[in-house]
This record gives structure tokens, sequence and C-alpha cells, in this order.
């Protein structure tokens, strides 16, 4: 958390940095237009690497672990900060580069700590939405910059004393306190410990003809024999239970490959497994003991005792335990992934122009841009609502709520009322956090935590290429007379009702689809 609110989202502080940079070299030569196009196309270009890059972090992170990743994202934040001092104090127009190095590397700051997230079962939307809430908050960083410069320190200083403190912190984290693997769950744990004795008892006795070593075949097939016919009444339970454990190990655990160890049954085998060793009238009770048609075990036992209206609402996803490449080329990943472009776009869009939509409603844009600055990290507490909605509610009322927000967003925008525009920061500070929460999140409980790093990346390069679009936006809002974004606005608002269409598909194909392993 610590290193997520110090750094990881820094530079979605630039509302609050754009000021201080349109004040120096080169910038402070420039007329109005030009000024804002040159650091229009800076952010357009580092926010669109931004969520373009996440697929190589996500990679490195699923290879290497959380603690080979942190120190490079730790590592390229310093440089890229270092890049930026560097550009203050020279008057060399060196932002760009920095500005790219400490965006793109950002998600790397975040993602190893997404599977903290298996050690409480429970509440993963909860545990994802606070992280992603931490990330958000980390905005604050360049409004604080820019007041303490405002207070009369330069901003040489402010940087130095940024790299000294903070960035200092997370590198000697990343050094010293990040595990080499990902976090587990304790059944997890517990499951591979019980796989790593079976092995070692497996390695005196032949399992394949049952015959352990100075024991006669018929000998041990006599004791066998005894032995399961006292077991028998318990059988079911034990085994009901090893299933249900080996589909959790598939759905919370991470390995270096990012994908669960292939000497461990796969949900598909454990399913099957369960079904094959389960009475015919215990397996008809319900899910809970057999697998599904797709491969993925419907629910634990402890789940089958929940009332049936929670059964109903917490679908088994027939996409967990498949291959990355068969949940890429799912209907429900192109749908989502086609929906997070859209609010990508939106959400680059309105950080990037911000400033000069407020320019071009009042004459005073300052106390409303300092606002903006304030709210937008502030927004991150609304990652407890996002969670509570997507444990409580379900996912599919999580996309709804982030679906009206992205349009209150843009309609609010197109108001020409300055003092109105203190809503519509609310409702993108309220929207940012729903937006990433949601996303980790469904990925997470639909495709498996496994998946979550390259999914995501995958996401994030569509996403990131659509947010290219915000640069021509802006280019369009500024060739009107006056200037006016009611063009780009009406353009995001369109799309946004067109994207209603997605949370509408998941209520009438899931219902609220609870998260399947809450």
């Amino acid at each position: 958390m610590v290193q997520a609110m110090s750094t990881g989202a820094a530079f979605y502080g630039w509302a609050s940095i754009v000021p201080l940079l349109a004040a120096r070299e080169p910038f402070a030569s420039m007329d109005d237009t030009e000024q804002t196009l040159e650091l229009g196309l800076i952010f357009t270009v580092a926010s669109s690497l931004t969520f373009i890059m996440p697929v190589i972090t996500g990679t490195i992170l699923d290879h290497y672990g959380p603690r080979v990743a942190t120190r490079i994202g730790s590592s390229l934040f310093a440089i890229g900060i270092s890049v930026i001092l560097a550009a203050v104090a020279t008057g060399q127009n060196l932002y760009m580069a920095g500005f790219i190095i400490i965006a793109s590397v950002g998600t790397m700051l975040l993602h190893p700590s997404f599977s903290i997230a298996a050690l409480f079962p429970e509440f993963p939307g909860t545990v994802l939405s606070i992280l992603n809430g931490c990330f958000d908050a980390s905005a604050v960083v360049f409004l604080i910059i820019a007041g303490i410069e405002r207070a009369g320190l330069p901003l040489t200083t402010v940087l130095i004393m940024y790299l000294c403190g903070p960035v200092l912190l997370i590198l000697l984290l990343a050094a010293f306190l990040w595990p080499p693997r990902p976090f587990k769950s304790q059944e997890k744990a517990v499951a591979e410990d019980e796989s790593e004795a079976h092995a070692r008892g497996d390695s005196t006795t032949d399992t394949a003809t049952g015959k352990a070593a100075g024991t006669a075949p018929e000998d041990l097939e006599a004791a066998t024999g005894d032995e399961e016919a006292k077991a028998a009444p318990n059988s079911t339970g034990r085994r009901e239970s090893e299933a249900a454990s080996e589909t959790g190990i598939e759905l919370t655990g991470m390995t270096a490959g990012g994908s669960a160890d292939a000497t461990r049954p796969s949900g598909k085998d454990a399913g099957a497994a369960s079904a094959d060793a389960t009475p015919a009238p215990a397996a008809a009770d319900g899910a809970a003991s057999s697998g599904t048609a797709d491969g993925a075990v419907a629910a634990s036992p402890k789940a089958a005792s929940s009332s049936s209206s929670s059964s109903s609402s917490a679908p088994s996803s027939p996409h967990i335990g498949r291959t990355i490449l068969q949940q890429a080329a799912s209907l429900e990943f192109v749908l989502l992934t086609l929906y997070m472009a859209q609010s990508f776009v939106r959400f680059n869009t309105y950080l990037g122009t911000v400033d000069s939509l407020l320019k071009s409603i009042t004459d005073d844009s300052g106390p409303y841009l300092a606002a903006f600055g304030i709210i937008l990290p502030a927004g991150a507490l609304t990652v407890l609502a996002a969670g509570a909605i997507i444990d409580r509610f379900g996912i599919s009322t999580a996309c709804a709520c982030l679906s009206v927000l992205a349009l209150l967003v843009n309609g609010l925008s197109m108001v020409p009322d300055a003092n109105v525009q203190y809503l519509t920061f609310f409702c993108f500070a309220a929207y940012r956090a729903f937006l990433f929460s949601f996303a980790t999140t469904y990925i997470a409980e639909r495709f498996g935590f496994p998946s979550v790093g390259r999914l995501l990346g995958a996401i994030s390069i569509v996403g990131g290429c659509a947010s290219f679009l915000q640069y021509p936006l802006l280019a369009v809002a500024l060739e009107q007379s006056p200037v006016s974004f009611d063009i780009p606005n009406g353009i995001m608002l369109g799309l946004g009702v067109v994207a209603l269409g997605f949370p509408a598909h998941l209520f009438y194909k899931y219902g609220a689809m609870m998260p399947t392993q809450g």
C-alpha cells in the first residue's frame, strides 16, 4: 500500500503539474494553442504507454515473480524522476522521456501486490479495490510537489527530496522485503505441503502396480480393501474437499510461469475425480461435487451449503483452468476489452484536457484546477464502496454503476458552469476508482488470478492504442472558436450509451454475477 500510494500513479497528478511546466522553457515561449498541444502530446503518449506497457510488466511478473518486477519498476521510476529533474534544472526538453518512463512503470509497482487478495478469499473485490485505491491516491504526489514549489522552495529541490524519500523507500522495499513468489492462500500452502508429502511417499511405492517394497501384491490388496472399507463413510466428503482444494489452487495460485503447477490436477481433472469418486445420490445434490461441462468446478462443499439464491447468483466461470489463448479468444473477454478500451479513452481524455476544459468555461480556472488536484486522489476512498458493491451485489452491478458514472462525467462536462464542474470532479474520481477495481476483480474472478497479469496487459494494449485518440479530440476542441469541448464530450457520451450494452449483457446472461471465489 505504501509503495502504491507514494509512487505508482504519480503521473496521473498531471493536472497539478501542468501549470509548473507551462511556466518553464520550452513551453513558456509558446503561444497558448501551441503550448496546450505540446503538453497534450506529452500526456497522450505517456498515458497511452501506461496502458500498453502492462503486457510487458505483467509478463515479467508472471515469469520472474514480484521481487524482480518490483526491483525493475522501482529502479526505472527513479530514473524517470531523475530525467524530469534534469529537464527542470537545465531547461532541456527532456520532459517527454521522463514522463514516459514514470508512466510506463507505474503498474509494475502495483500488479505485484494483487496476489495479496489470495490471502483473503472471502473478500477479493474489497482487497483489490483497496490496492487500486492506494494506487489512485498517489496522484496526490504532484499536487504536493506543486504546493511546496508555490510555497517558495525551488522545484529542483522538491524533486530531490522526493527522490531521497519515497522513491528511495520503494527501492529499499524491492531490495529487501518483497517475496520472490506471489502470496498464497492458506489452503494452497497446505495442499502443496500435502502434495510434497505424497510425492515423497510415492518414492517408495510403485503406484502403477500397487506394490510396495517387500510386500506381496495379494497381501497389499487385502490390506487396502480392509482400509477402504473402514474409511468408506468419510470418503465422499474427503474426496469432495480434496477436489475443491485443487480447484482453489487453480483459482488463487500463481506460479512463476503464470499458471497453476502442471504437476497438480487442473480444475477439470479435480472436478472429474470428484464426480467419479462420489456416489450418484451425492452428485445429484448440486454442482458442489462435480465438474462443469467446461471444465471448472462449480462450487466448494462450503458453497454448496449456502442459500440457493446465493448459489444461483454465483455461477462457476467456465474460463478458469483454460489456456491463456482460450481465455483471450472468448466472447466474454472480447466484450470486456472493447468496454475497457472506450473507458480508457474517456479516462485519459478527461485527465489530459481538464485544464483546457476549465479555461474554456471560466477565466479563473486556477481554484477549480486546485480543487480537482485534491478531489482526484481523495476519490480513492470510493474504492471501499466499489469493493463493497462488487462483493455484495456482484460484478454486473458494479459494471452498471461504472457505466452510469461514465455518462455523468461527459454529460456534466458539457454544462458551461464552472461550479457544476465540482460535481464532475467527484464523479470522475469515483469513476476512476471503479474502473480499475472492476477490471481487476472481473479478470481475477472470471478468468483466475494466474491470468490477471497477461489479460490485463492484453486489455491495456488495446486501450492504450485507443487512447491516442485523445490528441485529435483535443485538437478538435482547440479548433473551435471559442474553444469548446462539446464535440469531444458528445462523442464520448455516445460511446458511453453504446457501452451500456455490456452491463446489460452481463445481467441478461449471468444475473448479478457474484464473485465466483467469494
